[in-house]
């Protein structure tokens, strides 16, 4: 893989400069291999914070079964393409675990980070999990997932894909805790993602830890269409101070440990709203409200993400945009001829 003279720069820069430790990050990321967005951590995200002075250790849990999307009408995602990093691994159906670890490894020991742990498998099936097994035991998996976690629209699959993220994220950090019990010494923030996060711009931790003084740190997203309700925040993922870190750490055992219907409660409540029920975005809101975590939610220009797939269409691999969020204060600009993959449906007329 061939890197931008910008990531040169930021490669002889930490050969060439004596870094002042201003702490250690954790980068958290869980989804599918099939939309797993790498380079641009690799470009955008490690370097900057090497350069501020972080360590910085990625981990992430990645399932090989193909992804089935939420809106099953979205035909871009049967035309999902590997992350130009890992391209050598594929050979048509068939993917090399073995080198896609090895090249995770070496990608992110290039851009100046460590590769803490890397779970790659068929699925993370939830229902092995004690939690899992202890709520619902022998329920019915359609029976369950018809009104759990999220009740709002009833769809099995968000709440499948929800569980099964969230489980990954649960399994990765036991594998943060175990290296902070080898290493003698906590991380001082965490990033929590998800498979499909691509960065459009230099991350700067400093800026964003100077908008507030928060535990979370999260996308306001308030200038999305359609807008987003009073009772949601953005679930996309954040950054979380590591004492605060469990929150979303283990966030699949919550999830299992509380009535999720006492969120709707809430909403009615706090809102006055007289909805029936609670999507994620809602439920994530509830609990951060419950724990009394304080939130920032900032601008997109301080989290400087979209959530992207890559695709395959007749001109090559290219990337869109398939979970849009931008903020009404300091919004995102960028070049680079990106589109919404909608955009890119209607353009390759698929």
């Amino acid at each position: 893989m061939k890197y931008p003279n910008l990531y040169l720069f930021y490669c002889l820069l930490l050969i060439s400069c004596a870094l002042a430790g201003s702490g250690r990050v954790a980068i958290v990321i869980s989804g599918a291999l099939d939309r797993f967005v790498l380079r641009s951590t690799l470009m955008h995200l490690i370097p900057p914070l090497r350069i501020e002075g972080y360590e910085v250790d990625f981990y992430a849990a990645l399932s090989t079964k193909h992804h089935i999307p939420f809106h099953e009408e979205a035909t871009y995602f049967h035309h999902l393409a590997t992350d130009p990093v890992l391209q050598s691994a594929r050979s048509g159906a068939f993917v090399d675990l073995n080198r896609v670890y090895n090249l995770t490894s070496h990608a992110i020991a290039r851009a100046g980070g460590f590769l803490g742990g890397l779970l790659l498998q068929e699925m993370f099936d939830y229902q092995e999990s004690p939690e899992f097994q202890k709520r619902f035991g022998q329920v019915a998996k359609g029976t369950v997932l018809a009104s759990f976690p999220t009740s709002l629209g009833k769809s099995s699959i968000a709440n499948d894909n929800l569980l099964h993220l969230y489980y990954g994220m649960s399994l990765l950090w036991d594998e943060v805790v175990k290296v902070e019990t080898y290493r003698g010494e906590m991380y001082d923030y965490v990033l929590f993602l998800r498979d499909d996060t691509h960065w459009l711009k230099l991350f700067n931790i400093t800026r964003l830890l100077q908008r507030a003084d928060a535990d979370v740190f999260i996308l306001s997203c308030d200038a999305r269409q359609p807008k987003m309700h009073s009772s949601e925040v953005c679930d996309f993922g954040g950054l979380i101070r590591r004492s605060k870190a469990e929150f979303w750490g283990k966030y699949f055992e919550m999830l299992l440990e509380v009535d999720t219907s006492k969120c709707t409660e809430f909403v009615r409540k706090i809102y006055h709203e007289k909805g029936n029920g609670c999507n994620s975005e809602m439920i994530l809101h509830w609990l951060l409200h419950m724990k009394m975590l304080s939130v920032a939610k900032v601008e997109q220009s301080l989290l400087p993400f979209q959530r992207s797939v890559y695709v395959q269409g007749e001109n090559g691999v290219e990337l869109c945009f398939h979970k849009y969020c931008e903020s009404v204060k300091q919004p995102l600009t960028f070049t680079g001829g990106n589109l919404r993959c909608t955009e890119w449906e209607r353009r390759h007329m698929i």
